[in-house]
């Protein structure tokens, strides 16, 4: 009688593996399930996002296909970021939106770089992989600067073209004291806040960030909860009057098992300052 089959779990890989074998390995899982999986439903089934806010960012964002993956899911997915396979689906929009970008010299920044320390709000859990989104980015754009931060000091690490820094972003005084480090005085083409999933607190990194985004470039808000898009469709109007150059979208993307929080904020900024 042969030995029955055992499963290896991820982690356990992931602890004895050298980075770049267990992000093939995630490449090849990827091709064998999720991405022929999901390019065969795709030919069948259309999924849009439902898109609210700016018309001309609103028509951009409704024209994706959800169901349809990308270069842009498999990267994400190979370094265990959860952006884009099954529980998030913002991988579909960021192609649509940087696709064209990719060969350029950008500077992206996100907020939340996946603490997997038990006990910090909106952690990973203890399987988590910090930083896993940041090569996902530094992958896609090969000549881009990539910088994140997280309120967990002990993750932070440096890479080659990554660079992570210390921030509280309930802490507007912390907020500012970041953006004053030489590293990050340029504008940025892409901020992403996937910190702490509260509107206070995404509030708060807005009002100190948004300033440091340059004009063409896209701040986004990551996993809004469905309990609080009423809160962001109120906020839309505010943020016109403030900014009337800005588009802005309120975006729910749609998915079989995430009813929670698929959720994203777009600004696409027109101008730098009010």
């Amino acid at each position: 009688m042969a030995p029955p089959a055992v499963s290896v779990p991820k982690e356990v890989l992931r602890a004895h593996l050298s980075p770049p074998v267990f992000a093939a390995l995630r490449r090849w899982w990827w091709y064998s399930s999720f991405y022929v999986f999901r390019r065969l439903r795709a030919l069948l089934v259309t999924e849009r996002p439902a898109a609210e806010g700016s018309p001309a960012l609103v028509k951009e964002v409704a024209a994706v296909n959800v169901a349809w993956p990308t270069i842009f899911c498999r990267s994400m997915t190979c370094h265990g970021s959860d952006k884009g396979a099954g529980w998030h689906t913002y991988t579909t929009v960021y192609a649509r939106l940087l696709r064209r970008r990719r060969s350029e010299p950008l500077r992206i920044f996100e907020l939340g770089i996946g603490t997997n320390t038990v006990g910090i709000a909106s952690g990973m859990g203890v399987h988590g992989l910090p930083g896993a989104s940041l090569r996902g980015w530094r992958d896609l754009f090969p000549k881009a600067a990539i910088h994140g931060a997280d309120i967990d000091r002990r993750i932070l690490f440096s890479d080659d073209r990554i660079r992570t820094h210390y921030c509280d972003q309930r802490d507007a005084g912390t907020i500012q004291t970041m953006w004053t480090q030489p590293a990050l005085r340029t504008p940025f083409d892409v901020i992403i806040d996937d910190g702490l999933h509260t509107p206070e607190s995404n509030l708060s990194f807005l009002e100190g960030s948004l300033q440091y985004v340059r004009s063409g470039g896209l701040y986004v808000i990551e996993d809004i909860r469905g309990i609080d898009l009423d809160r962001w469709r109120a906020y839309i109007p505010e943020h016109q009057r403030l900014y009337p150059r800005d588009e802005i979208a309120l975006v729910q993307l749609p998915s079989p098992t995430n009813k929670f929080d698929n959720n994203l904020l777009i600004i696409r900024r027109t101008q730098q300052t009010a």
